[in-house]
């Protein structure tokens, strides 16, 4: 059986994708590895491990007209129900769910009737890492 070289050249660069895709997630799971615990409620990390992962985080706040509250849009999290969750920071390298009620979204913010109280830090990059590691993804 002949391929034409058309064909086992697009073999050769979905190759090189799926591997360069499965390098990217042993990395990720690499940083993460061994530097946390999880105790069912809350991710505790180890100060390297924050350091590569990069974990950033904003404060939620009051919105300039009104009582609702406003997070940055990146740190919303949705669950496989529809539920929606940020992650909060309760002390330092400590994490866990917040739960929230988005009202509405616009541009990159989210517009909230529920959540945590104005000047609590939720996690605005890293998210992802943190629920793998909830669900014990990297071990």
């Amino acid at each position: 059986m002949r391929h034409s070289p058309r064909w086992m050249a697009g073999c050769l660069v979905a190759s090189v994708v799926l591997l360069s895709a499965c390098a990217t997630v042993e990395e990720e799971s690499a940083a993460l590895s061994g530097g946390y615990t999880y105790d069912g409620k809350q991710v505790k990390l180890e100060a390297e491990a924050m350091e590569r992962l990069d974990i950033q985080s904003a404060p939620v706040r009051k919105a300039a007209r009104g009582s609702q509250l406003v997070i940055p849009y990146a740190a919303v999290v949705y669950g496989a129900d529809g539920e929606t969750w940020a992650y909060e920071s309760p002390e330092s390298l400590t994490f866990q769910r917040a739960p929230i009620l988005i009202d509405r979204i616009d541009g990159g913010k989210a517009f909230l009737s529920d959540g945590p109280r104005p000047g609590t830090q939720v996690v605005t990059q890293g998210a992802p890492e943190l629920l793998g590691a909830e669900m014990g993804i990297d071990q």
